[in-house]
């Protein structure tokens, strides 16, 4: 390979794994709305150029989740509970789309592993808290939902809101009782899934977003 290719190929995983980092921070609250982003202490912190770091929030504006002011620089994107309620309604009916799909199209066995993942591994999860756990959990079902509703219009509508949206449920997991009624509602989805019974799946994802709502709303001073 030349020299001038392996450079490349280098530079594009340390942007993704910057990416990757800057988006968890972002989601476990670590960096929280409205935080100032400066490239030099990123840069410092992960062993990485400025320029790599500079292309991570490029890449992260374009998802939403960071927020360019002209003259001031980068900070993490906020947004209103009033903006998350309006994204909370086209991710609903975009996923029950995307579910409802893969429910029709995934061979059979195709959900064996996610009801394992959903499984014991869940309730300690959800006992410990475990948020980041129960949260790569629910992105690899969505993401296994993705590849079986095989649309490829889908997808780039849908991964953008999940990620913004995704933001804001790290937070809400931390509330009474939240995890405890999103796994429940998750089992019974996967078992849908497993039935091919697009009607319940399209049932028992809207009352997971409505419960959602119910939480947002809630506790919107908490949140937002």
């Amino acid at each position: 390979m030349p020299k001038s290719t392996a450079k490349s190929s280098s530079a594009k995983r340390s942007v993704a794994n910057v990416v990757d980092i800057l988006r968890e921070k972002i989601a476990s609250n670590e960096l929280q709305q409205g935080t100032k982003l400066r490239e030099i202490e990123f840069a410092d912190s992960l062993g990485v150029s400025r320029q790599v770091v500079r292309s991570a929030f490029t890449i992260l504006e374009e998802k939403g989740l960071v927020s360019r002011i002209p003259n001031r620089g980068a900070y993490v994107a906020s947004y209103s509970y009033q903006e998350m309620m309006d994204l909370y309604d086209i991710r609903e009916s975009l996923t029950i789309l995307t579910y409802q799909l893969a429910a029709r199209r995934a061979p059979d066995g195709a959900w064996a592993d996610m009801a394992d993942l959903f499984g014991e591994a869940m309730e300690e999860a959800v006992r410990t808290k475990d948020v980041k756990a129960y949260s790569d959990a629910i992105v690899a079902l969505d993401q296994l939902a993705s590849r079986h509703a095989n649309n490829r219009f889908l997808d780039p509508i849908l991964s953008p809101i999940i990620d913004l949206t995704q933001v804001l449920a790290r937070r809400a997991m931390l509330l009474p009782n939240r995890l405890e009624t999103g796994l429940d509602h998750n089992r019974q989805i996967i078992q849908a899934l497993a039935k091919r019974d697009e009607d319940a799946v399209a049932k028992i994802f809207g009352e997971m977003m409505q419960v959602s709502r119910v939480y947002l709303t809630k506790y919107k001073e908490v949140l937002f």
